[in-house]
């Protein structure tokens, strides 16, 4: 099987390892004697770009693993030394300055070398209420700084987004192998096309997951950076409102029943083709209520500064009243 020329379709060209090759994409590669070895390359292919998003992943969550446990540690030791600073500062005084220290001279007259010695403790000690405030404050900033950048978060989602990734990748080994099995020994006549329609699906399974866990990571970055303005009195385009428009499948066979439509527990007029619309909403996440003929259904619409956000209604899950 030939390589792919520079101008055609690579893995490379979408953003996998150059090592994905050969792609088999050409008339040739599919010819009858080429079967078997048409599916044997693109089924290798289509698991080692699954297995390089794992890979990436992978990398990732232990990256910012190791960077969140870190600032986790510093935070809850300086939180608590700072705690127990005001704690131990009466033991320490005990312990550091003898009461006839304060007694002990030479005899020429001079101070004791134990009485300064003590005082030079009792000057730090002085001290230790306020360090114990800046430790403190020094955990909290890190939390914060956690927080704001997402280490932690992005740690836990993307170790969520290996494992499904990694299930999704050895249920296709198995459905592949029982595929495979189903095939004649002369594939020569066999339509390949079911075969190749599994190999696209998983890799658009693939690609769906991917996708969902950036739109996660940039909603809520975007949260962050709305909340962080707005705490600071700063104007940033989250400020800016959105609305979301929608409609309501098989509209035909429910116009006749009562139909009812909510926003974050506000109603909303639905026209005579099953459409609803909702303006000037704030940045975030809100939900959406249809109560059809006594049966309840709840979907999660994510509106983002100045767009509109089209929703289908019948995708969600139902749960009766």
């Amino acid at each position: 099987m030939s390589e792919p020329k520079d101008n055609e379709l690579s893995w490379e060209n979408l953003g996998y390892p150059s090592d994905i090759r050969p792609f088999p994409s050409t008339m040739s590669d599919w010819n009858d004697g080429n079967l078997p070895e048409a599916l044997e390359h693109i089924n290798k292919a289509t698991e080692r770009a699954a297995q390089f998003r794992i890979d990436w992943y992978d990398t990732k969550a232990t990256k910012f693993g190791r960077n969140a446990r870190l600032m986790r540690f510093l935070a809850l030791s300086l939180a608590g030394c700072g705690a127990l600073a005001p704690l131990v500062k009466p033991v320490l005084e005990k312990l550091t300055v003898p009461e006839r220290a304060s007694s002990t001279q030479l005899p020429n007259g001079d101070t004791s070398p134990v009485l300064q010695i003590a005082q030079n403790q009792v000057s730090w000690l002085t001290e230790l209420d306020a360090i114990g405030i800046v430790m403190v404050a020094m955990a909290g900033i890190i939390v914060g700084f956690d927080n704001f950048f997402g280490f932690s978060e992005s740690w836990m989602r993307y170790r969520a987004i290996q494992a499904n990734l990694i299930r999704k990748l050895s249920t296709f080994k198995y459905e592949w192998v029982v595929s495979l099995s189903k095939l004649p020994q002369d594939p020569s006549n066999v339509d390949c096309t079911p075969l190749i329609r599994a190999q696209r699906d998983f890799v658009d399974g693939i690609e769906e997951a991917v996708q969902s866990e950036t739109s996660q990571w940039s909603d809520g970055l975007k949260l962050r950076l709305s909340m962080f303005d707005k705490s600071k009195g700063f104007k940033s385009f989250e400020s800016a409102l959105g609305s979301v428009v929608g409609k309501i499948e098989n509209w035909e066979s429910v116009k006749n029943k009562p139909v009812g439509v909510t926003l974050d527990g506000k109603e909303i007029s639905l026209d005579a083709n099953g459409t609803f619309g909702a303006s000037d909403l704030t940045f975030g996440i809100h939900t959406l209520a249809f109560n059809i003929d006594g049966s309840l259904t709840e979907q999660t619409v994510t509106v983002r500064p100045g767009e509109t956000e089209m929703v289908l209604v019948g995708t969600a899950k139902t749960r009766n009243q």
